[in-house]
């Protein structure tokens, strides 16, 4: 019984000390962006734009960027709207107009409507999923556990005494 009692207090230490991670697949972060603004508050401004008659598209060349570029921390210096100038730009990576995007090896591309919205994105080489820790899960696991070693412990409580009665 101290034996058993000893090793549901040693896991349900470890459990406490242990978080529960939800994931977040490149898919499900690439879909949180709908429009310019979310997109350049999370990338920044892109490296190229190629425009037709109803759709623009915006291209974010991963190949040789700094860990701080990647994670959209630069190049953030403009707010941005459906009617977007680059003329006004101030950034440290120089947008290109192009009539073609560069061959790039690594990059994210996304495509958007006369009004800014997102109509779909591609990416080649690039993976943006996520880890976060979520406290609630962990906290509400290690309850279940904890709910779970009391029954356990009155259960045998209840065995033994009705074992000593007899």
């Amino acid at each position: 019984m101290k034996h058993l009692m000893f090793g549901l207090a040693f896991i349900s230490t470890l459990m406490l000390f242990g978080c529960s991670k939800v994931i977040y697949s490149h898919q499900q972060v690439m879909g949180k962006y709908q429009n310019k603004d979310g997109i350049v508050n999370r990338f920044g401004l892109p490296t190229e734009i190629m425009r037709d008659d109803n759709t623009e598209e915006w291209v974010y060349n991963y190949d040789a960027l700094s860990k701080e570029q990647k994670n959209g921390t630069l190049n953030k210096t403009e707010s941005i709207n459906s009617t977007y100038n680059i003329a006004d730009s101030s950034t440290k990576i120089n947008t290109k107009n192009v009539a073609q995007f560069s061959p790039f090896k690594r990059f994210i591309k996304f495509t958007f409507d006369k009004k800014g919205n997102t109509l779909k994105w591609d990416s080649h080489g690039v993976n943006l999923t996520t880890r976060t820790i979520s406290t609630g899960k962990t906290i509400g696991f290690v309850l279940l556990l904890i709910a779970g070693s009391a029954v356990v412990v009155v259960g045998l409580a209840i065995a033994a005494f009705s074992g000593a009665v007899h």
